[in-house]
């Protein structure tokens, strides 16, 4: 569970003026600590619109809080490094903080009035 968040660096910029042709997100774990019950991970978070319309970029981290067991488990499987996390663990925590950056990124987007970055999410089959 994602316990908390910071944000340590937001760029926002308007390159030219029309409307957009589609969005380019990009959301990489940069690094990952471990420690007791807890992953820290530090993220880099980019939206590019198509076209050269414009660009945000985010940096941070989140405090995702687990039981002990399961974060040694995916310290073990990932040899300690954000680029080799387990696809089940990036399956269940990328989702959940793509919505906390997309919302956050609403508001960059608005300042330099640039379309909201918002991607519907995805539907599977029951």
């Amino acid at each position: 569970m994602i316990v908390g968040s910071r944000i340590r660096k937001v760029e926002a910029e308007r390159m030219k003026p029309g409307p957009g042709k589609g969005l380019k997100l990009n959301l990489e774990a940069t690094k990952a600590e471990f420690k007791d019950n807890e992953i820290t991970l530090s993220y880099k978070y980019t939206v590019e619109y198509v076209g050269g319309i414009g660009e945000i970029r985010m940096e941070g981290e989140i405090v995702d809080r687990r039981d002990k067991k399961s974060v040694d488990d995916i310290k073990k499987k990932s040899k300690g490094k954000a680029k080799d996390l387990p696809p089940e663990y990036r399956e269940e925590i990328l989702p959940m903080l793509n919505f906390i950056l997309s919302s956050e990124a609403v508001l960059a987007a608005k300042v330099v009035r640039l379309p909201p970055p918002l991607i519907p999410p995805r539907i599977t089959k029951a």
